[in-house]
């Protein structure tokens, strides 16, 4: 199934169990995913997405209970510094400063993210947003600069 309003990348945190030069494209398979709002084409700074999860093979939603299980989540309800870069070729793809936002009612996601999105989402509570913004130094320089050192 085709699934044009998720896109799908690599979380960046200090501390991350994985750990690798970000000017090398990871020789696994992505680690997180993101999904646009309908009616979306790209992705962008202030852009609001969901954060997703995989799940049985599917990406799903990340529900407000579902923060505290999820290194990246945790990290951005503390106010910690999270990227994700999209897996695009050529590597690396768009790179982001991601913050978590507002979370949103079970009927919502559908109304915003489309029926698929709320086919995977839980409907019994609040689903977690992110909000996209910009890296303040390239990931690479971070790395470099022992800022950066791992990725998950």
């Amino acid at each position: 199934m085709s699934e044009p309003n998720l896109i799908l990348g690599y979380w960046w945190f200090p501390g991350a169990v994985y750990s690798w030069d970000p000017r090398k494209r990871p020789d696994w398979q992505p680690t997180g995913a993101l999904w646009m709002r309908t009616g979306r084409s790209a992705i962008g700074n202030g852009a609001v997405m969901l954060t997703c999860c995989m799940l049985e093979g599917t990406w799903c939603p990340i529900s407000e209970r579902g923060i505290p299980a999820y290194q990246h989540t945790t990290l951005m309800e503390q106010q910690n510094f999270v990227a994700f870069v999209v897996a695009a070729d050529p590597w690396p793809g768009p790179m982001f400063q991601v913050v978590g936002a507002k979370c949103i009612q079970p009927w919502q996601v559908e109304e915003l993210y489309g029926r698929e999105a709320g086919t995977r989402s839980r409907t019994d509570v609040l689903t977690a947003q992110v909000r996209l913004g910009p890296l303040l130094k390239p990931l690479a320089q971070l790395y470099d600069e022992g800022l950066l050192p791992a990725v998950c």
